[in-house]
């Protein structure tokens, strides 16, 4: 009863934090792709000629009924053929719920609610432990990255639930003897892995986990043929959708963007439009994002990086943490002649580490959590039931394989847009489980060690806190994108202005806009842009005969043109400043 209580309270905890100020801060631009991609428009009117091509356009032009192949297309026009399970889902989300932010954004934020509870359950079942359970759903929580995800309308959330549900799924069929219950887990589980496919490609990297736990651990014929069954059904899937369906563009795509990524990274300095998002291959560069992302993978060690400032305090601290080590096993050797020979050079590395001496400590101490778990695993390793270890194992890869798939991926395309912890977030609930069994041996040690451990996720809990915080506030560039808080949405404001305001017989003036952080690199056409056009239709109803006409001479202001001549503004973009 306890447990189910405490997991309510965490639950809970989660649940806040993702819902609090939901509604309250305009989408940004992957948002406003999904939005139109979940209505089956593709983003700039390539299956809208109504409004492309026509002078004048009304709602009912943008709302004219889409068939699936338009919901293909969209995706595969601005979102290289990914997310596709999320935007159906989101479009019969909005049949019920409406194009509120708040409503649109709730579906992120309850999925992820519940892959907490899954995590939950998924790590109970297995290794039998509450403690573990629990502690794995806390971190998870207050995670940032998920807390971030669950305010925005994209699909990583769905892809986290995704990967956890089918390795839920695999671990359970590995498991189970009965062949009617085996059956009913394929089935369950090919469908969740060919979802889990379509929603993100990156999302393979579980797949490619989940075969080598059954390389490693799998010797009976009948699993081998039931995941070969699986693996090739959802691999048939991939292949129809690459071929045939709304990811037939996506190599393509991706081709294009990386050549035009590249070109950025190599441009000066002082003229790139995303410095620090996308730069040159070099040591400095890849090691600097690779050691952000490795503290920020679980939440015991988020944000860390800011506190070691560079990678030559990051080596400090491993190599003070390591003659801590040492001191520590000589001592309890009674070799105190070697212990205070490595005296010397910790208090030199002590020094020599320019970061806040405090959270030097919380830096040390999340070496140390990660380190009890090395040591579980390795005495533990023989003695632990099959089902437990593979789970296990299967957290490791989690850990190893997606952080090593885009260093490679890094490498070979000569920039550094892969290196960014929200394309391999579907690891975080694995490698989460990894430092809750740290967590559980940190508070099975002596008084001394429980006590530094109460400390340390005092201090690791304040600074969550103040993370969370700033995303919930829209203040976290590294996480919401945006350092000041964006307005309500413009678009839901400039509609609703629309509506109230328009008569028969006027024209809405509606501006052409074809500015991004890529113009200074591709260049500026200035062509018929209906980006904005197309954001205000999703807002206006349905049926409503609101006479719309792109300004090709306005790039910024709405306004409604009365049939006595005159103007009324209704907005002003100024630009990228309320176009986010």
């Amino acid at each position: 009863m306890k447990r189910y209580l405490a997991l309510c309270l965490i639950v809970a905890l989660g649940l806040l934090l993702r819902v609090y100020n939901l509604g309250d801060y305009a989408p940004y631009v992957d948002e406003k792709f999904t939005l139109l991609n979940a209505q089956g428009v593709s983003v700039g009117g390539a299956n809208q000629p109504e409004i492309l091509n026509n002078t004048y356009f009304t709602p009912q032009d943008f709302w004219k009924p889409k068939k699936l192949e338009d919901f293909f297309g969209a995706v595969a026009r601005s979102d290289f053929g990914t997310h596709i399970v999320y935007n159906l889902l989101l479009h019969q989300w909005i049949k019920v719920f409406g194009l509120s932010d708040f409503y649109v954004r709730l579906l992120s934020a309850l999925i992820n609610t519940l892959t907490i509870v899954l995590l939950f359950m998924m790590v109970r079942h297995f290794l039998r432990s509450n403690t573990v359970a629990l502690f794995a759903a806390l971190l998870l929580a207050v995670e940032p990255l998920n807390v971030a995800q669950s305010h925005m309308a994209r699909s990583y959330t769905l892809s986290f639930f995704l990967v956890v549900a089918a390795s839920y799924i695999f671990l359970l069929l590995l498991k189970e003897q009965r062949n009617n219950r085996k059956v009913l887990y394929l089935v369950v589980y090919t469908l969740l892995a060919s979802m889990s496919l379509l929603n993100h490609y990156l999302n393979f990297l579980i797949l490619v986990s989940h075969a080598l736990i059954c390389l490693m651990y799998e010797r009976g014929a009948r699993n081998w043929i039931l995941m070969s069954i699986a693996g090739v059904v959802s691999g048939g899937v991939l292949i129809w959708w690459l071929t045939a369906g709304g990811g037939q563009y996506s190599l393509k795509f991706l081709e294009d963007k990386n050549a035009l990524h590249y070109k950025i990274a190599h441009m000066p300095q002082d003229q790139n439009p995303l410095r620090g998002i996308v730069d040159p291959i070099n040591f400095k560069s890849v090691s600097t994002k690779v050691v952000d992302i490795f503290y920020d993978m679980n939440s015991l060690s988020n944000g860390l990086y800011n506190s070691v400032m560079g990678i030559r305090n990051f080596f400090v601290s491993l190599l003070l943490f390591g003659l801590i080590l040492f001191i520590a096993n000589r001592i309890k050797n009674a070799r105190l002649i070697h212990a205070l020979g490595a005296l010397v050079p910790a208090v030199a590395m002590f020094f020599l580490y320019t970061g806040s001496k405090l959270d030097l400590f919380l830096v040390l101490f999340s070496y140390y959590i990660l380190l009890l778990f090395i040591r579980w695993l390795k005495d533990r390793y023989h003695n632990l039931e099959s089902s437990a270890l593979k789970m296990v194992m299967l957290a490791v890869l989690m850990y190893i394989l997606p952080m090593a798939y885009i260093i490679f991926d890094a490498l070979k395309s000569g920039h550094t847009t892969s290196l960014s912890q929200r394309y391999i977030g579907m690891s975080i609930p694995f490698v989460i489980i990894i430092y809750a069994i740290g967590l559980r041996e940190a508070f099975r040690k002596g008084m001394v060690v429980q006590v530094l451990t109460v400390c340390f996720l005092l201090l690791q809990g304040y600074h969550l806190l103040r993370t969370n915080v700033n995303i919930v506030r829209d203040t976290s560039p590294k996480y919401t994108y945006f350092g000041k808080p964006r307005m309500p949405n413009p678009y839901h404001l400039t509609a609703d202005r629309i509506t109230k305001l328009y008569s028969e017989g006027d024209t809405v003036l509606i501006p052409s806009q074809n500015s991004s952080l890529y113009s200074g690199v591709v260049g500026e056409e200035r062509t018929k842009g209906i980006t904005d056009a197309q954001y205000i239709n999703l807002y206006l109803p349905k049926d409503a005969r609101i006479i719309q006409r792109i300004d090709m001479d306005e790039p910024d202001k709405v306004f409604i043109k009365h049939k006595n001549g005159s103007r009324t503004l209704i907005f002003d973009f100024k630009g990228l400043t309320y176009r986010y």
